[in-house]
């Protein structure tokens, strides 16, 4: 399966290496419009790199968008090689999509085979303007978006802000890509007043004090790649949508980070230590995981082989159900940024379907039973 990555960059001029990329977002996207999770980072100038004179006069134009990619500045090198990882963690073959591709893939591959040494797209971009020039027949430069028709637009801003343009620009492709294939150009969401599933999600996140008061905590930490995921995720999900109490039914909440310098048991439990005594009132206990090390207990916990993963994501492609991949994490500008790697249909459905990324019937099978018990709502595709 393809994962149509949708991915805008901010810089400080033409090319990179002589100049740098500010900052740079990709939205991975299924064919059938899903948005399944973001990145962004906001990155460190490359050293003896300057701003050119021409694009720093138009960032002078621009001071929300420019605020906004030099906050929370990280170095390129942390930064690329967490994408990377990110990219890798995805359910199928991540294609790039830019808008221009010439120039968004420029410096991303640019930057990652810098710091990383290899890029999980390869050596292909979709260039969205060409594939206008495809559907539309006409001549290239006649395939700007201001030549395109207004059924391939959703109604979202353009703002120079990395992951608002990249989320406009894959909605843009989805449903050029929807009509080149005969289905319906726009999503439910453009008939129906209910919002997105993602959108859904987020709003439910924010209204649980629990939850929020947690991602708070968590953001303060800092920890590597982190996440709040699991159960305290689909299951606060399924109390909203039965209008049960909060906190019913969730035992514990999962905080997860991937920090592969220190694999000591005795580092991981110093973390949970330091989140606990952040929440000394929380109606629940925290328990904090880091994902680097799981190889080296899985097998004696579970009795199935784990090899190591690359990222915290990708351990969340392994989880024993396709509705407990989900993880959140509250970004320093206040976005929620949500991983879904089976998407938010089975969570919204109130499905419990396995995920045979692992022979793990038994774990499924166990937390399935005790959610059907709670929630007898639940519908339990079987492992066999």
């Amino acid at each position: 399966m393809e994962i149509y990555v949708s991915t805008d960059v901010e810089a400080d001029g033409p090319i990179p290496g002589p100049n740098s990329m500010l900052s740079f977002a990709s939205a991975a996207y299924t064919a059938d419009k899903k948005l399944l999770c973001t990145f962004s980072a906001n990155l460190e100038t490359l050293p003896g790199a300057s701003p050119d004179p021409k694009t720093a006069k138009w960032w002078a134009t621009q001071p929300r968008a420019w605020a906004a990619c030099r906050s929370d500045q990280r170095r390129p090198e942390d930064a690329l090689r967490e994408y990377a990882a990110w990219l890798k963690a995805l359910p199928g073959k991540p294609v790039f999509v830019g808008y221009p591709a010439t120039y968004d893939f420029l410096f991303v591959h640019w930057y990652l085979m810098r710091f990383v040494g290899d890029s999980p797209f390869g050596f292909s971009a979709l260039d969205i303007k060409t594939y206008a020039m495809a559907l539309l027949k006409k001549e290239f430069r006649k395939t700007t978006k201001q030549h395109m028709p207004a059924r391939w637009f959703d109604p979202r801003p353009h703002t120079h802000i990395a992951l608002d343009d990249a989320i406009e620009q894959g909605t843009l492709f989805c449903n050029m890509l929807a009509e080149n294939l005969g289905r319906a150009a726009h999503d439910a969401a453009a008939h129906d007043p209910a919002p997105p599933l993602l959108e859904r999600l987020e709003q439910i996140v924010r209204a649980d004090t629990r939850l929020m008061q947690l991602l708070n905590v968590a953001r303060t930490a800092n920890l590597p790649q982190w996440r709040l995921g699991g159960g305290c995720i689909y299951q606060t999900v399924w109390n909203a949508l039965t209008n049960r109490p909060a906190g019913f039914g969730i035992n514990d909440y999962d905080l997860i980070y991937f920090d592969d310098a220190d694999l000591s048991e005795e580092a991981e439990a110093a973390v949970e230590s330091r989140i606990r005594a952040a929440l000394p009132a929380f109606p629940a206990p925290v328990e904090v995981c880091n994902q680097a090390r799981v190889h080296l207990w899985f097998e004696s916990h579970f009795g199935l082989p784990y090899s190591p993963v690359a990222s915290a994501d990708e351990a969340i492609t392994r989880y024993a159900s396709t509705t407990h991949a989900v993880g959140v994490r509250l970004t320093h500008d206040d976005r929620l940024d949500v991983f879904a790697p089976f998407g938010l249909d089975d969570i919204f459905g109130m499905i419990v379907r396995p995920n045979r990324a692992l022979p793990n019937k038994a774990t499924h099978d166990k937390k399935a039973a005790r959610a059907r018990a709670i929630w007898p709502e639940l519908r339990v595709i079987p492992w066999d």
